[in-house]
């Protein structure tokens, strides 16, 4: 598994203060596609919050192979269709953070 963690603040505190990020979907929440675009407004939030570490899984690229699967899979276009009526194929983004591609 690759992770990523980042220290936003030179916190010394007995019990820091972190959050775990599924990193695709949340680049997808932002409207971004890399880490290099998140602006620095972002982060300071998220020291504003009280969160001293940053930890971000799934921070490799998608293959071709798990965005396929998972927009033409019927199992689980069932599922999409279930769950989120305005599901579109846009909206698989690729296998878990657990499943490299």
């Amino acid at each position: 598994m690759i992770m990523f963690l980042l220290s936003l603040t030179a916190s010394h505190r007995k019990n820091p203060n972190l959050i775990q990020v599924s990193a695709r979907p949340w680049l997808y929440e932002q409207n971004l596609t890399r880490l290099s675009q998140v602006p620095d407004s972002v982060l300071d939030d998220l020291v504003k919050k009280g969160i001293d570490s940053f930890y971000l899984l799934g921070v490799w690229s998608v293959g071709a192979y798990g965005k396929n699967f998972d927009r033409t899979n019927q199992d689980l276009l069932n599922d999409y269709h279930k769950y989120l009526p305005d599901y579109t194929t846009e909206d698989a983004i690729g296998c878990s953070d657990y499943s490299v591609s």
